[in-house]
């Protein structure tokens, strides 16, 4: 008499993949890349408008493999006289094209930090209010993002990101376009 667990049927297909033995796949990513985007503002101030150039920091982890991951992703990008730090996280599902080329899409929750400095009264801007001089905040909307991991070995590869995003911040509606790229390792 032999007795045994039932999988469901997405665990079989998921395990009977033809790469599902490499070693990046269902593993945690990390990643490091340059990040650059364009900012448009709806509103007349467009003090968050322009193009802004930065580094980011991900983390993927597998939720059900081959299927669904999360993905947190922290950047710092430079704004008009200081700067800004986005968290988003998004959820991706990825879509295997070959044991070494992975696409992807996401969408998720996205927060930005920032911190400046506020222009003299004597630049004809806005006095300095506060004693520090800085000015700063924190807004909410939503990343959205696709993309492609290339591996190129086993462990190591690298990936591009475009992504669309909108916030809103004191009645403005914030749309960015931009994208990362860099390297990524698996464990």
């Amino acid at each position: 008499m032999t007795f045994g667990v039932a999988q469901p049927a997405w665990a079989e297909t998921a395990s009977s993949t033809p790469h599902a033995e490499s070693t990046h796949h269902n593993s945690i990513e990390f990643a490091l890349g340059a990040t650059a985007l364009a900012s448009f503002e709806d509103k007349g101030t467009e003090s968050h408008s322009g193009s802004h150039f930065g580094v980011g920091l991900s983390v993927t982890v597998p939720v059900i493999p081959n299927w669904l991951e999360v993905e947190l992703m922290g950047r710092m990008i430079n704004i008009e006289r200081g700067l800004a730090y986005p968290i988003d996280l998004m959820l991706r599902k990825p879509f295997e094209i070959s044991e070494h080329v992975h696409l992807y899409v996401a969408l998720g929750p996205s927060m930005v930090v920032y911190s400046r400095r506020k222009e003299s009264a004597e630049s004809g801007v806005e006095p300095v209010v506060a004693e520090s001089g800085r000015e700063s905040g924190v807004y909410f909307g939503v990343a959205s993002a696709v993309g492609v991991d290339l591996w190129l070995t086993p462990r190591y590869g690298v990936f591009i990101e475009p992504n669309f995003n909108v916030y809103w911040h004191e009645g403005a509606t914030i749309k960015e376009v931009g994208g990362v790229a860099g390297a990524m390792v698996g464990f």
